[in-house]
């Protein structure tokens, strides 16, 4: 493997081989004689694991671990990018050889202490060191608990550092949350995992869809919070989260027990983001009657702006068409469900009308209506009234502003409140709560976050 890999990470390679008399050793024996101690001896090759200083009659074995090489949580030393997974490969080697012969030193009855490179090159951790190796002469030695509370602490920081990376206009995406347990998870029954056994060819995190529920029960995480994990980018976010405890390699130091027990305490903080969401109330709106409705509307769009994400506009327009059409199935999707994924020409299609409606206008959507167009249908867009701009630009740019209707939702649903009202001689007001009943019954049918639920009194 080495073959292929650049002089440059060659020379590198060559320097970081650690052999005897490294200046770190030298710091180490230096330490040891300032200390005053006797009976201690040099790389102790017929010592398992080949200790850097062991003391016989004690049976301490020491080691000073370069921190690039055994993957050390604190520095997170970045890997080359030439050649990755070979050295993936061999961190995660060196980390399980470590692993393994503490096991079989503690088996046979030897205390081990083990000296990060960092620790050993800072003056300020040095002392740090000698009451270590003091401890572990007296029979006090925790051996490997210092260890394990730094990668403890590191894995809490990599999680820390996770959500705020994964947090978009201020939100975190159920669809990450879920994932992200779904990734701990994964860590909990296999650590290192390979990423062929953790990611589809499709880069979808496996047990994120299908299986998604059950994995969720087990944490106290009920089904309505999430069916599947359906957006592109919450799997990207948990394969960073891989990447970032490299594929858990950082983890693989730690004891079955210690390692689980801080994965729980990661999942954990994950599941505290779901009880947040859990708790959030349904969309309570005052309505002043004697407002316009067109008003009303605009108040159901602003009060679910920071929560929808698309999911209610998309619904309301769909509760006002099965409104205005008695007699005609209109379908009912996840919000989510897009239309290039369904195979359908828009969100909504009544005889040759295909309607689109999106809060935020895109290229992709008005693209789409234009492919609706060469195809012999009318494509009606709907966005809230502030995006109309954006949508009639985008549109100009796209060259069909002249065959694509642009409507804002808000004038789309309070001139069907009006005809309604006036056709069966009813107040505005009647018939907006009925259009609200009908969404809160297409929302249950199909969507997970029934606090987009709408109350109107």
């Amino acid at each position: 493997m080495t073959d292929n890999l650049t002089p440059e990470d060659r020379r590198k390679t060559m320097q970081a081989v650690k052999g005897k008399g490294t200046k770190l050793e030298k710091s180490l024996f230096s330490m040891l004689a300032g200390m005053g101690l006797k009976g201690w001896r040099k790389n102790a090759n017929d010592v398992v694991g080949k200790p850097d200083v062991v003391f016989n009659a004690e049976k301490i074995a020491i080691f000073v671990d370069g921190c690039f090489w055994h993957g050390c949580p604190y520095c997170q030393r970045k890997l080359p990018q030439t050649n990755r997974e070979y050295w993936e490969r061999k961190i995660s080697r060196n980390i399980q050889l470590a692993q393994s012969h503490n096991q079989r030193l503690l088996d046979d009855g030897w205390i081990v202490v083990r000296i990060w490179e960092h620790e050993i090159a800072n003056k300020t951790t040095k002392e740090d060191i000698r009451t270590k190796i003091r401890q572990a002469i007296n029979k006090e030695s925790p051996v490997m608990s210092n260890q394990a509370e730094i990668i403890k602490q590191e894995s809490h920081q990599i999680l820390d550092h996770w959500l705020e990376s994964c947090t978009r206009k201020g939100k975190l995406s159920r669809n990450t949350i879920a994932v992200g347990i779904v990734v701990l998870d994964h860590l909990r029954k296999s650590c290192p995992v390979a990423r062929e056994e953790v990611i589809s060819p499709g880069g979808e995190i496996k047990g994120a869809r299908s299986g998604l529920t059950s994995t969720l029960a087990m944490y106290g995480i009920p089904g309505s919070y999430l069916k599947e994990a359906t957006t592109r980018q919450a799997h990207q976010d948990g394969q960073r989260l891989f990447e970032q405890f490299l594929w858990g390699q950082k983890l693989v130091s730690l004891t079955v027990a210690e390692r689980d027990k801080t994965l729980l305490e990661l999942i954990d903080v994950l599941s505290g983001h779901v009880a947040v969401w859990l708790k959030r109330q349904n969309l309570r709106l005052d309505i002043d009657r004697r407002q316009a409705p067109s008003t009303w509307a605009h108040l159901i769009i602003e009060n679910a702006k920071q929560r929808s994400g698309g999911i209610v506009e998309q619904h309301l327009i769909g509760a006002k068409l099965e409104r205005r059409f008695k007699d005609i199935a209109i379908p009912n999707y996840p919000a989510h469900a897009g239309d290039r994924q369904t195979a359908r020409a828009g969100d909504f299609e009544i005889s040759k009308l295909v309607y689109h409606v999106t809060a935020t206008p895109s290229r992709n959507v008005i693209q789409k209506c234009a492919e609706n167009i060469r195809a012999g249908l009318h494509p009606i867009l709907l966005v809230p009234g502030e995006q109309e701009n954006r949508a009639r630009i985008l549109a100009q740019e796209e060259e069909i502003d002249q065959e694509l209707s642009i409507i804002s939702i808000e004038a789309f649903v309070a001139l069907n409140i009006i005809e309604l009202a006036t056709d069966e001689n009813k107040d505005f007001f009647s018939v907006l709560k009925e259009i609200v009943q009908i969404y809160n019954k297409r929302l249950v049918e199909v969507e997970t976050d029934l606090s987009l639920q709408i109350q109107v009194r």
